[in-house]
Order: C-alpha cells, then sequence, then structure tokens
C-alpha cells in the first residue's frame, strides 16, 4: 500500500519500469498500478480505502 500511487507511478517511469496495468481507479475506493522493474520483477502499488496505509 501507498499514500500517493501518482507519484509512484511517475517514480516508476522515470527508474525503468514497465508499466503492465496502467493506473486506474477501482470500484471499491483503491487506485493502482502495476509494474515489472528492469530485473523482470512484477510489483503492485495501490492504496486501499479504509485501511491505514504506508509508503513503499
Amino acid at each position: 500500500m501507498v499514500t500517493d500511487p501518482d507519484a509512484l507511478y511517475e517514480r516508476a517511469i522515470t527508474n525503468g519500469a514497465t508499466i503492465t496495468r496502467e493506473m486506474r481507479d477501482e470500484d471499491y475506493g483503491s487506485r493502482g498500478f502495476t509494474a515489472r522493474d528492469p530485473e523482470g520483477v512484477t510489483w503492485s502499488f495501490g492504496t486501499y480505502a479504509g485501511a491505514g496505509s504506508g509508503d513503499a
């Protein structure tokens, strides 16, 4: 979970990640995206409505 997925999205692109699921707002209130880093590891990031969150 992250508090600012939009900033992390831009940071991921800047650092060479490939976005595999574009940023989107979910019906349940979360906002997030999925990316593959330059080493091939897939990561999913997003908020989660109603829960505490931390930064990645």
